[in-house]
């Protein structure tokens, strides 16, 4: 269970997030006053004769760290696999990111929306989005692929413009801008292994350059049907986007036409919302 305090809203929000195998529950606390009343809302809580410690979804609570109290303000449970039923299955592809909004005004966790579908006419990035959006933004569920089963999600927290949160299986601050979104999902999305960072490729053939998809321990993942980008700044590349064998690999044709003995060549691999995760320097030969 994941825990934080918000500074970025009008008053301070405490959240908390239960991460199971296939759900996300996220839970919005406010503080009482020492006049019973909520600091959110203004509306008198009635405090029962004797407060238990902090309980994931508890109406009334003690503050885990601070002597203060804390009542429930809303509360939302989401099931990975039942997404269909909240979201067009058809807007979710690999690394979708899930936006869950708190809006103070109402006091309410809104329903997970893609950000991905939302932003993508206007070409605005995360920070933008958010910022014309929806500016009390709590949580985002990022989404490595499109059809997520077990525990192949991760739960990342942004409190407004100020703070931001991401958890795994620990909580660690990030700054809240587009570096801080790459670097989170660098840190949880599965990886791509080249079988080398730097080939010889022959000017006359076909080459194969050799994927292999792993995850952030670099473990070989064998995924089928994942889909996988590549590009190159010179030469032909016959295929740039090819799905995962049943051992989570993919070949790509690479020609070097037009290309002379010594020319040298990159070429990056990566997913859609996701590139450059890998890359390879290659060096043309005869």
């Amino acid at each position: 269970m994941i825990l934080s305090y918000s500074t970025g809203l009008s008053e301070p929000l405490f959240l908390a997030v239960n991460i199971h195998k296939n759900f996300v529950d996220i839970a919005v606390y406010a503080e009482i006053s020492s006049e019973s009343q909520s600091i959110l809302t203004g509306k008198t809580i009635s405090l029962p004769d004797t407060l238990n410690e902090f309980s994931f979804g508890t109406d009334v609570c003690r503050h885990p760290d601070e002597d203060t109290n804390l009542h429930l303000v809303d509360r939302l449970d989401i099931k990975i696999d039942d997404l269909d039923n909240l979201i067009n299955h058809r807007t979710l592809g690999p690394c979708s990111s899930l936006y869950i909004a708190f809006d103070e005004s109402r006091c309410k966790i809104l329903s997970p929306y893609n950000k991905m579908a939302e932003s993508y006419l206007t070409k605005d990035n995360g920070g933008h989005h958010i910022n014309k959006i929806q500016k009390n933004i709590i949580a985002q569920i990022l989404l490595p692929f499109s059809d997520n089963v077990g525990d192949n999600f991760a739960v990342r927290f942004t409190v407004n413009e100020n703070l931001g949160f991401w958890a795994s299986h620990d909580a660690e601050q990030i700054e809240n801008s587009q570096d801080s979104y790459h670097d989170f999902a660098a840190r949880l999305m599965p990886k791509l292994k080249l079988d080398s960072t730097s080939l010889h490729v022959n000017n006359q053939d076909k080459n194969l350059i050799r994927v292999q998809l792993v995850d952030a321990n670099g473990i070989n993942l064998t995924r089928p049907d994942v889909k996988i980008y590549a590009k190159c700044d010179a030469g032909y590349l016959a295929k740039r986007e090819m799905e995962t064998n049943a051992d989570g690999r993919v070949n790509f044709p690479f020609f070097a036409s037009g290309l002379e003995d010594g020319d040298e060549v990159t070429l990056e691999v990566g997913f859609k919302w996701f590139s450059n995760i890998a890359n390879c320097q290659m060096q043309v030969t005869r």
